[in-house]
């Protein structure tokens, strides 16, 4: 805010300076002023409660409370109780924390039984949070699993999944079951899959994927399929193809390709049950700025207008107004702070207010209000669209 003012008050002074010959009537001086003070109550008037920064077109992004435990890569899952789980990180530690919007403040929770780097968190249809595989930080994948009871915050272990995974996806299905697909093991990349039974608490195979792929996206159809896009293979080749799974014959199909190889990549489903898959790396650390649509009532994918930025393991989530904000990431060199805006209506990308700190693989939440909560390292913040 004060920058801000400070920036009007030098514009002002530079059109006083500019006027003829420097030489002003005390009326000329007094309209400068007041119209100063107009400016000022009109931008101290547009900030929201709480902003600790002015609005920018096309919305912004305002601090909140740091998170307890500083980490990257953390795990983020909305609670039904409105609050955001936060699991495990960079630290290799079993910390758990919760963010909670109407404070805008983090609390500690009981900390896992075991310690999570690049998991797969999943809401299960009695609220809890299934927490499973990623990177002991030692080289090895792990199996273990854990859950989270958001009324007692204590947890509990049920048995692990028979492949030990690391960048696998896990996705709930309509039929209460969780699917954990793919990802990296000690012998490679995994074409396994397998399926956590909560009524039963209990994993069992199912169909392996067509194609083993770790550092994908899995994306829940309108449909209730599972589209599984992009990756890494066994030979850590970057791919193009996508392939879909049936709940109801446990299997894998393939379907189209992508004309752009891409893994890491942004995927997010649309309003109309379409997909926009944006970004990613085409291969070495080379991050992309185009964009793709997948058609699940064709199977085919159409490109749609490239990001402003190439971005490498950003984040995405729909909006409630239907766009989609993608933020941060890698761009090859640098990671990014900037944002921007897809609307599906128009295939087009606009720029919005960058995060007050670059991020990378950090958790982006949406939450009841509108208002998104990024968070990583050690701080957090919020997106407020231009309509909240």
């Amino acid at each position: 805010m004060l920058s801000e003012a400070g920036a009007e008050v030098r514009r002002y002074g530079r059109m006083n300076s500019s006027m003829s010959g420097g030489c002003h009537s005390r009326g000329s001086a007094v309209v400068a002023w007041v119209s100063l003070l107009t400016v000022l109550f009109g931008l101290a008037a547009a900030v929201p409660a709480g902003a600790g920064g002015l609005p920018r077109a096309g919305g912004y992004w305002v601090l909140t409370g740091a998170p307890v435990v500083q980490a990257s890569d953390q795990t983020g899952t909305l609670l039904r109780t409105g609050d955001v789980l936060a699991v495990g990180g960079t630290t290799l530690q079993a910390y758990a924390q919760l963010y909670h919007p109407d404070t805008g403040s983090w609390t500690l929770t009981t900390s896992a039984p075991h310690p999570y780097l690049g998991a797969t968190a999943t809401l299960l249809r009695s609220g809890r949070v299934l927490v499973a595989g990623g990177f002991n930080g030692e080289g090895d994948a792990i199996a273990w699993d854990d859950i989270y009871d958001p009324a007692t915050a204590q947890w509990r272990s049920p048995p692990w999944m028979h492949r030990s995974r690391n960048g696998a996806t896990g996705t709930a299905l309509p039929n209460g079951s969780v699917l954990v697909a793919g990802g990296y093991t000690r012998s490679g990349t995994t074409r396994t899959s397998e399926l956590y039974l909560p009524a039963e608490a209990r994993w069992v195979y199912t169909g392996s994927l067509i194609q083993g792929r770790q550092s994908f996206r899995a994306v829940l159809l309108g449909d209730g399929k599972v589209l599984a896009i992009g990756g890494l293979d066994r030979t850590s080749q970057t791919l193009a193809t996508a392939e879909l799974y049936d709940p109801a014959t446990g299997t894998w199909s393939a379907t189209g390709s992508m004309a752009q190889a891409r893994y890491n990549p942004t995927a997010t489903l649309l309003p109309d049950g379409r997909v926009l898959v944006a970004g990613g790396s085409s291969g070495g650390g080379t991050a992309v700025a185009s964009a793709e649509i997948y058609d699940p009532s064709t199977g085919a994918w159409s490109p749609t207008g490239s990001m402003s930025q190439a971005r490498l393991s950003a984040a995405a989530t729909p909006l409630p107004d239907g766009l989609v904000l993608v933020c941060g990431g890698f761009d090859g060199i640098n990671v990014l702070n900037s944002a921007e805006l897809y609307d599906p209506a128009t295939g087009s990308w606009s720029p919005t207010g960058s995060m007050n700190d670059p991020r990378e693989e950090q958790s982006l939440i949406l939450l009841p209000d509108g208002q998104v909560l990024a968070a990583s390292g050690s701080t957090a913040e919020l997106y407020i669209p231009p309509s909240t």
